[in-house]
């Protein structure tokens, strides 16, 4: 994880340098999370980037926020590797295009009864940090202990296990 979060921010940051497009974030999730729907991944990307995870007057009772004026989806940038993986696996990293200069100080990520997990949006003011901790399996782990970042709870939509066999994956249907 930590090898691929590296190459993948380090080839976005060095494109998009050079004048390849505007982006502010990536959302990044792991393949192995059979419940993760695409409403968990919209919750993440809704919830303003400052607005304070613990207390919002910004977020109803299901951590939906009413601002409409959000920017456009994400754009799709990577294909799954492997046929029959779950449809959030269509999607293990996605690019925003939108040029907002909020979104590039957001950190954040999905929350599961309170405990972190994924998907976890990055923005582009934290990709040089990520960067430099991202090792081993740890992926952001450690940036994200060490940052302040906002929780955003999907307890109430998804359950965050992942599966890694296929006995773990019929557990979880």
């Amino acid at each position: 994880m930590g090898a691929s979060l590296r190459a993948g921010l380090t080839a976005l940051a060095r494109s998009t340098h050079e004048g390849e497009g505007c982006v502010d974030a990536v959302l990044v999730t792991l393949v192995d999370l059979p419940d993760l729907t695409p409403a968990v991944v919209a919750r993440v990307l809704d919830v303003p980037a400052h607005v304070d995870n613990k207390h919002s007057d910004h977020v109803d009772e299901t951590g939906r926020t009413h601002d409409t004026d959000r920017p456009h989806p994400p754009t799709q940038a990577g294909q799954p590797t492997e046929p029959g993986l779950p449809d959030a696996a269509h999607h293990s990293l996605d690019v925003r295009t939108t040029c907002d200069p909020e979104l590039r100080r957001a950190l954040r990520r999905a929350a599961y009864e309170g405990v972190p997990g994924h998907p976890a949006l990055i923005g582009r003011d934290h990709w040089e940090g990520v960067v430099a901790s991202a090792t081993g399996d740890h992926g952001a782990r450690t940036y994200f202990r060490e940052h302040e970042h906002e929780l955003v709870e999907c307890g109430d939509l998804a359950t965050g296990r992942d599966a890694d066999t296929p006995d773990e994956l019929n557990t979880t249907r």
